[in-house]
C-alpha cells in the first residue's frame, strides 16, 4: 500500500524507492532461503513462498533482513502445505502483524473465523453500496423529473407529480 499511496501522492521517485527496498530485501531473504537449503516457489510484490525446514531462526534472520533493508516488518506463515501457509499468514496480519504464524488447528479455526467476519464486512459494504446507487438512482431520476416537467412549462415541485412520477419508474423501470 505505500508503493500505491507515493503514487496517489504523485510522487513516483518514493515508490520506486520503496519497490527497490523491497527487491533488495527479496534478494537477501533468497540467498538466505538457498543458503538454509530451501527452495523459492515465488516472489512478487511484496510476497515470497518457498519451501524450507521449520527452522525459528532463519525466521528471525528473514524478519531481521526485511525491517533492516524496507524499514519496515514482515509477517510470515509458516505450513506443510502453500494452502496452510496461506492460513498462517492470514491469521497473522490480522492478528498484529510482525510475527512468525505457524499452521495448527487454533490458526485454522483463526482463520475461519476471520473471514466470516471479512464476509460479513464485505456484505454489508454492499449492502451500503446498493444503498448508495439507490439514492443515485433516484436523484437521476428526480433529475430528470425536474428536466422534463421544466422543459413542457411545468412546475417540476408540485409533490404529487413527483411522486406519482417516481411510483410510474419504480413500477415500469
Amino acid at each position: 500500500h505505500l508503493v500505491e499511496d507515493s503514487l496517489l501522492s504523485d510522487d513516483p521517485e518514493i515508490a520506486a524507492k520503496i519497490s527497490n527496498s523491497i527487491h533488495d530485501a527479496h534478494r537477501a531473504i533468497r540467498k538466505l532461503v538457498s543458503s538454509a537449503g530451501g527452495r523459492l516457489i515465488f516472489d512478487g510484490g511484496d510476497n515470497m513462498l518457498f519451501f524450507m525446514a521449520n527452522d525459528p531462526e532463519v525466521f528471525k534472520t528473514i524478519s531481521e533482513i526485511h525491517e533492516r533493508v524496507t524499514k519496515h516488518t514482515v509477517t510470515i506463515g509458516v505450513g506443510h502445505r502453500p494452502i496452510e501457509a496461506h492460513y498462517a499468514l492470514v491469521v497473522g496480519k490480522n492478528t498484529g502483524k510482525n510475527q512468525v504464524v505457524i499452521f495448527d488447528e487454533k490458526v485454522k479455526a483463526q482463520h475461519e473465523s476471520i473471514s466470516r467476519d471479512q464476509d460479513e464486512i464485505e456484505q454489508k459494504l454492499k449492502y451500503r453500496a446498493s444503498a448508495l446507487d439507490a439514492v443515485n438512482q433516484e436523484t437521476n431520476y428526480a433529475d430528470r423529473l425536474h428536466d422534463a416537467l421544466s422543459s413542457a412549462g411545468m412546475d417540476s415541485g408540485a409533490r404529487a407529480v413527483r411522486d406519482l412520477f417516481w411510483r410510474l419508474v419504480q413500477q415500469f423501470d
